[in-house]
């Protein structure tokens, strides 16, 4: 799962919207339901979708997120 994202060229909003593909592909490749992260993380599915479709969600929420992650 090697992606390179180019943070310093890019917006702010492709930064979101790669990281948010990031953490799908993380999610995938775990075989882990969006509801099963939700539930772990302490947030909503749609919060999930929201996040994995590059829209904008809370630094906590995120944090949540990743630790589900490791």
């Amino acid at each position: 799962m090697a992606h390179y994202h180019d943070f310093q060229g890019a917006s702010p909003q492709q930064s979101i919207r790669a990281l948010g593909h990031q953490l799908e592909q993380l999610r995938l490749s775990k075989n882990i339901s969006q509801s099963a992260v939700a539930l772990e993380a302490g947030v909503s599915r749609r919060t999930i979708t929201r996040m994995e479709a590059g829209e904008t969600v809370s630094l906590v929420t995120f944090v949540r997120v990743l630790k589900v992650y490791d």
